[in-house]
């Protein structure tokens, strides 16, 4: 149960926003949109955990020089195998598709600017916590 209560922890409410959204707007065009919602929301978790690992470096002034492309890899692997159990396998993505309360309306291209600064960030904080 440990394992589960990790997951949902990953997964907070507003990545149901996410894939609410992406979901809906990606189903008009793409007939499996659930992996490209799963892909998308793994992205942002990867990228959050590289700012924040980046920020921590920083302020602790460590000097560890780790490998961003293998820690990314590794953690898109590890967080998409996460979020397909708990949106698929678990099939926890009914009750958000049909929960209408998730739908952002004209404001759905928030998603993709979430996305956009989740990018900037994780290569802000890297230039940041290597360069100064």
């Amino acid at each position: 149960m440990l394992f589960m209560d990790f997951i949902n922890s990953l997964n907070m409410e507003f990545y149901k926003y996410i894939y609410y959204n992406v979901y809906k707007s990606s189903k008009k065009v793409n007939a499996t949109p659930e992996i490209s919602v799963i892909g998308l929301i793994s992205h942002c978790q990867i990228n959050n955990l590289l700012t924040v690992l980046n920020l921590l470096f920083f302020f602790t002034r460590t000097n560890d020089n780790y490998d961003i492309p293998k820690c990314y890899l590794v953690g898109i692997i590890v967080l998409f195998a996460a979020n397909y159990y708990y949106y698929e396998s678990r099939n926890n993505k009914r009750g958000i598709i049909e929960n209408h309360n998730y739908n952002l309306g004209k404001y759905t291209f928030l998603c993709y600017v979430y996305l956009g600064l989740s990018v900037f960030l994780a290569g802000f904080t890297y230039y940041i916590y290597k360069e100064w």
